[in-house]
């Protein structure tokens, strides 16, 4: 058997003690001293700049190039990087969030419930969580505080804070960025920055933009569409103002649109049967009838008989809303699919 050819032969060994012995006992010599660097992490946790080190908050600070680096398009995609943190969205409504900071957390959508997890975008609270999953655009970092901050931030904090910070416009730099990525299933991301100074040292405009799009994993059998379709846009303009070295003022603005069918628990109408079967009673629900929705089934009663439609013709005009949702809330106003049993909440 041979030995792998990196393997420390006995003269080798013997080599490497008498060049470390030689080096150690050389006058004059001294392996050369390396000190180690880390890198300060200033945040705003106490409503000021400080060193993170010097805030007795337990917290996670994520930077805006940390974030490009994972790719990550909104805050689902730092729950991972801080401890006792989800955040997820609620079931169906795809920008609403159940953010749960050590166990505690609400997923109630409604206008009259509070959030125990406060979101702030540059300071400014979102009184509701409907556009906290909005995409990240030109952060300059992500702070997660864990526990009760209501001594700093307020009511609603109970569970912790997140806060984002977006990037200021930056005097005297004019600066244009970008990027693309894409993929299969028709993914394609892009991504804009410009920044433009307008008077030097007194005036800065920036925009950033972000045009999210991408046609879904599935396929509706019914139609032979695509679904879990997402196209979002974000337009973010600030301007930064410094009349003097005192005060300094940065006005935001948001637009943000967003159509998105990329949960699979869309309510939709849907037809198990051929709605004819309601006059045949071959159908698979019970004597007979279809296992269709409701609506279906009325849609084509209302065809026979208050429209005068024959068997046929009311049945055919009343398939024609199977897998179709119940409110236009799709990228596609036929982005779904056909059950609930497409929708993989359990099969037959």
């Amino acid at each position: 058997m041979y030995a792998p050819v990196f393997a420390a032969t006995p003269l080798r060994r013997a080599i490497q003690v008498i060049v470390t012995s030689g080096l150690a006992i050389t006058p004059g010599y001294a392996l050369p001293q390396t000190e180690p660097i880390l890198e300060e992490v200033v945040v705003t946790a106490t409503r000021r700049e400080a060193s993170q080190q010097d805030v007795p908050i337990p917290m996670t600070a994520i930077s805006g190039d940390a974030l490009e680096r994972a790719f990550a398009q909104n805050l689902r995609d730092v729950s991972s990087a801080a401890p006792n943190v989800a955040l997820e969205p609620v079931g169906i409504f795809q920008n609403s969030a159940a953010f749960v900071i050590r166990g505690q957390g609400t997923a109630d959508i409604e206008s009259a419930s509070d959030s125990k997890v406060s979101i702030l975008v540059d300071g400014v609270v979102q009184a509701r969580v409907s556009t906290a999953l909005s995409d990240v655009v030109d952060v300059q970092s992500v702070e997660i505080l864990r526990g009760p901050q209501g001594t700093l931030f307020g009511r609603n904090t109970i569970a912790g804070v997140v806060q984002i910070l977006n990037n200021k416009p930056q005097m005297n730099e004019f600066t244009v960025g970008g990027g693309i990525q894409a993929g299969d299933y028709g993914r394609m991301d892009v991504k804009g920055v410009v920044n433009i100074p307008l008077v030097e040292d007194t005036l800065a405009a920036r925009i950033a933009a972000k045009s999210t799009k991408h046609d879904g994993y599935w396929e509706n059998e019914w139609n032979n569409k695509d679904r879990g379709a997402t196209d979002r846009l974000t337009i973010l303009p600030s301007l930064r103002w410094t009349p003097n070295e005192n005060t300094e003022l940065v006005f935001r603005g948001e637009y943000n649109k967003t159509e998105d069918d990329t949960y699979l628990t869309s309510s939709h109408h849907y037809c198990r049967d051929d709605p004819f079967t309601l006059f045949t009673g071959t159908g698979s629900g019970a004597g007979g009838a279809p296992d269709n929705d409701a609506v279906i089934t009325l849609t084509t009663l209302y065809n026979l008989a208050i429209l005068g439609q024959d068997p046929v013709t009311a049945a055919g005009n009343a398939a024609s809303n199977c897998g179709v949702p119940i409110e236009d809330e799709s990228a596609d106003d036929e982005d779904s699919v056909i059950n609930t049993e497409d929708r993989g909440q359990g099969a037959d």
